[in-house]
């Protein structure tokens, strides 16, 4: 939970920093045993919180790129003739070592625990916070409620999210224009100056003897 990990992290560094001045003060310099263990009890906790937010950026990403290819699947089946249930299960089967599977293998596990469908995807969507996935509790729950065949709701929600991951690519595509103009002008400057220096320097050399 965030206060236990916040907790934990605060814990840490401060044994982190116990460590190193442990060993720094093998050196007999106080102001160097300053200098390196305060920034570290400092700035570990914020430190270690970044670096679990990354990791979920990462793996919300990673949701988000399969989810329309897993949705597919689902609606093929159900057009097949199969439940949702076991349409999940084959998309935890197939995705076994990918999040989405560990996302949807907890679904099955509450529902198999007795707790109603509507509640367990509810917790699927509250645990990721997005919008696709959001998106497609809200389609699953309301096609169920008003009789809506769920392959045609499915189909139309795929479609939305491919049609939204291409703009996400197109706006990726244009940021990424954007930042790498300055190292380019960088590298380009490196190759003109590697161009020009042989020709200049053997005139400036003599006006600065």
């Amino acid at each position: 939970r965030p206060n236990e990990f916040v907790a934990a992290a605060t814990i840490e560094a401060v044994l982190v920093g116990v460590g190193l001045a442990l060993i720094l003060s093998l050196t007999g310099n106080l102001l160097i045993v300053a200098l390196f263990v305060l920034p570290v009890v400092m700035f570990y906790p914020e430190m270690s919180r970044k670096a679990i937010h990354d990791r979920a950026q990462r793996r919300l990403r990673s949701i988000r790129m399969r989810l329309p290819f897993v949705i597919d699947v689902i609606a093929l089946m159900m057009e097949a003739g199969a439940g949702f249930s076991e349409a999940l299960r084959t998309v935890v089967r197939e995705n076994d070592q990918h999040p989405v599977g560990e996302e949807f293998r907890d679904v099955l596990r509450q529902v198999a625990h007795g707790r109603p469908r509507a509640e367990a995807l509810g917790s699927l969507e509250q645990r990721l916070g997005d919008e696709d996935v959001s998106g497609l509790v809200f389609a699953v729950v309301t096609g169920e409620e008003l009789g809506t065949p769920l392959n045609a709701v499915l189909k139309r929600q795929a479609e939305q999210m491919r049609l939204k991951r291409a703009q996400w690519g197109e706006k990726a595509a244009a940021e990424a224009e954007v930042k790498i103009v300055f190292p380019g002008m960088v590298v380009m400057l490196a190759c003109l100056l590697a161009v020009v220096a042989p020709i200049l320097l053997p005139a400036v050399l003599p006006l600065l003897e």
